[in-house]
Order: C-alpha cells, then structure tokens, then sequence
C-alpha cells in the first residue's frame, strides 16, 4: 500500500493511494488512479473505487462542495476482506455486503440513511442468515428496521434509539418468529 498525504494551501489535508501497489487480505485490488479524499472544513470524494474480482467498494461525494453528501457504496464486497485485519487469518465477521449509506453534515453532527444487505451472514465461520438492514439518523435519532432470515432464523428488530446524556432512549421492537440456538455458536466462542 503506497500513497501520498499531502497538506493543501487551504490546509485541507489530501489522501491519494496509488493504483499500482494496493493489496488487501493478500489480493491485487484495483482503485481508480485519480482518486482523492480531502478532509478540512467539509471531507470529499473524487473516485475512491476499490475492486477486485467483482467485489467493489466506492467512496464519492454527491457534489463539488465541502458539505455535500458522501456515498459510500459496497457491491458484492466480502466483508472478511476487512475483518481479517483484525484477527489474521480468521474472518470474524463475513458475508456479502451490497448497499449505498449516505452522509450528511459529516463535520458537525453526521447524519446518514441508507440500506445494506449481507448474504450469508457468518460470525466466526458459522453462518446466521440474510441481513436486510435500513437505517437512518436526524438529529440524535437513529432508526432501523433490521431483519435476520434463513438458516432456521427470522428475527426483526425496528424502532429508533435516542442517546441521551449518560442514558438512551430506546423504542424497539424486536420480533422473534424463528430463532435457531445453534445462530449464536460462533459469537460465543473464545
């Protein structure tokens, strides 16, 4: 992994990765080779796309301006090709991911909506199911309405959670139709 880190005569910081060196999880990936993100009084985008084989991960400002919305997009991206980071050689958490979440405000109090699905969901190698997730924020609200099904389970969980001070506010409903007890074999170990 090779880039450059450069600070701009405005004093936004600029993050550049070269196209030539990027390996993830021991794989080649490609990115496109003007891609740029500034973070300063706003953080932007411009053409960070990662792939592989089919897997994609993009990170693009909807706009010119430092306080347009920032899209991030997963297609068909294996989430252990990020978690193996984290315990090598071993995917804590893996699946199929595709959605788009957007971001708002993102230097003052971030705000996002968007949705994510994850195929085959697995937590420590034992699969859970499908993963359909929609979420949101506004304000200090977030909002969800999360299902888990296949493998034996069908479980949703809606409603919204409110932090407050050293508290939170919680209005959820969590549905439990089917639950397989064997789901959470994974999680539980060491």
């Amino acid at each position: 992994l090779s880039g450059n880190v450069a600070q701009q005569e405005n004093g936004d910081m600029a993050l550049h990765l070269n196209s030539d060196s990027l390996l993830l999880n021991y794989d080649r990936w490609q990115i496109n080779p003007a891609n740029n993100i500034t973070i300063g009084t706003g953080i932007t985008a411009k053409d960070f796309i990662l792939s592989q084989a089919g897997q994609q991960l993009s990170i693009q400002s909807l706009g010119t301006g430092a306080d347009s919305p920032l899209e991030v997009k997963l297609t068909a991206f294996q989430l252990g090709t990020l978690t193996s980071f984290l315990q090598a050689d071993s995917a804590l958490v893996d699946g199929v991911a595709n959605g788009t979440i957007t971001f708002t405000n993102l230097t003052q109090q971030p705000l996002f909506t968007g949705g994510l699905t994850i195929t085959d969901l697995a937590v420590q190698r034992d699969t859970i199911g499908n993963v359909n997730a929609q979420v949101s924020s506004n304000g200090s609200t977030y909002t969800t309405n999360t299902t888990i099904t296949g493998r034996g389970n069908d479980i949703a969980l809606t409603g919204s959670i409110t932090p407050r001070e050293n508290d939170m506010a919680l209005d959820l409903d969590l549905a439990i139709k089917r639950f397989a007890l064997n789901t959470m074999r994974g999680a539980m170990k060491d």
